[in-house]
């Protein structure tokens, strides 16, 4: 077959229904036509892309399976007439063990079909891990015959290889021996990877990097808008490289199904790949190994972004899962409880860009301000001018009278101040915004972040409670800072003051009555120490897995001058016996955003039974 000097492709990213392969297919239909408009030759779809990624156990139901096969058929005869190649992904059942696929489909048949073969913790609950040299025949109900393990084909001269998902970037690769006008030319790559922190900029190197190495061209496909947004954003990745040359990206975050096209030079790579000596590959991709690469750099802030683009990423995140989130629900309405501190503020700002890029009214966003016995005219005043500037619906409902008669009801004498008298406020708050967002048909969006989940420094079933937290994979360092950046990049002048403001007020529950000149009386950060410290634990206790000894050691010597050594254990010793004995709140945590490759959802990232003792990490803290 005379080759082809180019190779027009897409990668292509429908709007999926989660568990719906009916809808799936005609989404990734319609987008073929407009790949066929354009040009394209061959088009590369997410992975699952017929059932959704993020299906769960339902992903071996025997409803959803053969729904996902009649899809494939459907798709099947799309490109009998489209003439035109896609690749697709489906869960297929073999022997009773059931396995991620990605099926290439021309000319109206299964041509080719490989199995996932590097599973992670988000699939191998699921899937089966194939044999080496895994083969198997499913047969779809329109009788087309799918040899699973056969994944290579010759499209016009050109040698294209189904790879699926991490397969991409793990493993090596057997380049001894075969002569290069037997390797690949091109990879088709469908894959699914939440939207974490500088994910993307790091998987696009990997690629462009992999690509060059290997003197080769790559279209990688990954999931988006449409997934559940559980615990998970997905932005929707595309990315065309060849050579060490990205040379089509797509729009990240897209709420409509993306088409990234572009044209592949065939002859340019092979002839850069005779004159090349290749090099195996063996790389891993860090996010999926067991365990959690060392630190190279100590930080005092490892959670902050370096720059302006990474914080808007972080945001962006924010506010993809709670697009996706009253997408799937359906539901215009959102009920935000606004206290003038920190975490509403941003949680707000979320909410308030959510509806600008679905183009909803922000009216239809209520704030709530609930003053009860510790609230200060300050954060009061923050928390009205902030909504009035923002342009939302505003209600005001005191909880002074409802606390005053529940403590009377469970007879909690009138001078109490104990935890009772403060989580009774938290709860009754949180009562509020959960019937008053029944009675309007919205949804409760939970303002708590990641720091407060770590020390479980929230009220059970009150503020620790909502229909969906925006914050929970935000530490609160990075929830000042993204205050900070949203005031000086976005906010009008009389927002960023608000903003500003905020920032400078101290953090505070306000559960307890206001001093005698009316200033905040409790303040947080002297009962449970310094965010900064805490959020320093959090990343190299938790997320890079080392010892309290070894955490302590490396903040003694990065807070040299800023906390003193019994300031930093007395710290660390809090931090440790609160993580452990607070799990029992993060294992009934509602549904949120992971933001960074750390997340506390016990659905995804941390496992961790609620009544672990925690006297082996504190005895190896005071080994230093």
């Amino acid at each position: 077959m005379k080759l082809a000097s180019n190779i027009r492709v897409a990668a292509a990213v429908p709007v999926v229904r989660v568990a719906d392969p009916k809808a799936n297919a005609e989404r990734i239909i319609a987008l073929l036509h407009k790949a066929k408009e354009q040009g394209a030759q061959v088009v590369t779809t997410p992975e699952l892309s017929l059932v959704g990624f993020t299906c769960g156990d339902l992903l071996g139901h025997p409803a959803l399976l053969r729904a996902a096969l009649r899809a494939l058929d459907a798709v099947a005869d799309a490109t009998h007439t489209l003439d035109i190649a896609v690749v697709v992904g489906l869960p297929l059942e073999c022997e009773r063990k059931l396995y991620n696929v990605a099926a290439l489909v021309k000319g109206g048949e299964v041509v080719a079909a490989m199995p996932k073969r590097y599973l992670d913790s988000r699939d191998s609950r699921q899937f089966s891990t194939p044999a080496p040299d895994f083969k198997a025949v499913v047969t779809t109900p329109c009788g087309r015959a799918l040899t699973i393990g056969e994944g290579v084909i010759t499209i016009e001269g050109c040698r294209v290889e189904i790879v699926v998902g991490e397969d991409a970037l793990r493993g090596e690769y057997k380049l001894e021996g075969v002569a290069p006008s037997q390797m690949c030319d091109v990879v088709l790559n469908p894959t699914a990877v939440p939207a974490t922190a500088g994910s993307y900029a790091r998987r696009r190197e990997q690629l462009r990097a992999q690509t060059e190495r290997l003197c080769r061209a790559s279209v990688m496909a990954s999931a988006g808008f449409g997934e559940s947004s559980t615990d998970s954003a997905w932005a929707g990745d595309c990315v065309v490289a060849a050579c060490g040359e990205i040379l089509a990206e797509g729009e990240r975050f897209s709420t409509e199904g993306e088409l990234t096209i572009a044209d592949i030079n065939i002859e340019n790579i092979r002839r850069q790949r005779e004159g090349a000596t290749l090099q195996p590959c063996a790389e891993a991709f860090n996010n999926y190994t067991n365990r959690p690469t060392p630190p190279t750099e100590v930080e005092q802030n490892p959670f902050t972004p370096k720059s302006d683009e990474a914080t808007a990423d972080i945001f962006a995140i924010q506010r993809a899962g709670l697009m996706q989130r009253l997408a799937s629900c359906g539901i215009k309405k959102c009920v935000v409880g606004i206290s003038g501190g920190l975490d509403s503020t941003l949680a707000l700002l979320v909410t308030v860009a959510a509806y600008d890029k679905l183009n909803l009214c922000r009216r239809d966003i209520v704030g709530i301000t609930m003053p009860g016995f510790g609230t200060t005219s300050r954060t009061h005043r923050n928390a009205v001018d902030m909504m009035r500037a923002l342009g939302i619906t505003i209600d005001e409902i005191s909880i002074r009278k409802a606390c005053e008669q529940h403590f009377e009801d469970i007879g909690l004498p009138a001078d109490d101040r104990s935890a009772t008298y403060e989580n009774a406020q938290a709860r009754e708050r949180t009562q509020i915004l959960m019937d008053y967002a029944g009675r309007i048909g919205g949804i409760v969006v939970g303002t708590g972040d990641m720091s407060e989940l770590a020390l479980g420094w929230a009220t059970y079933n009150g503020d620790h409670m909502s229909m969906y937290g925006v914050n929970c994979g935000v530490p609160k360092t990075t929830v000042q800072h993204l205050v900070a950046w949203y005031a000086r990049c976005f906010a009008e002048k009389s927002v960023g003051e608000i903003l500003m403001d905020v920032l400078d007020t101290p953090i505070s529950p306000e559960l307890l009555p206001a001093d005698e000149s009316g200033n905040i009386a409790q303040q947080t950060e002297d009962l449970v120490g310094p965010y900064q410290l805490h959020d320093f634990f959090l990343y190299y206790m938790v997320h890079c897995a080392l010892a309290p000894s070894e955490v302590r050691r490396l903040a003694e010597g990065v807070f040299e001058g800023v906390y003193e050594p019994s300031v930093i254990k007395h710290w660390l010793q809090v931090f440790v016996r609160r993580f452990f004995s607070q799990q029992f709140k993060r294992s009934a945590v509602p549904d949120g955003v992971g933001v960074f490759d750390l997340s506390l959802s016990p659905r995804t990232d941390w496992y961790m039974p609620s009544d672990a003792s925690s006297a082996a990490w504190l005895d190896d803290l005071n080994e230093l």
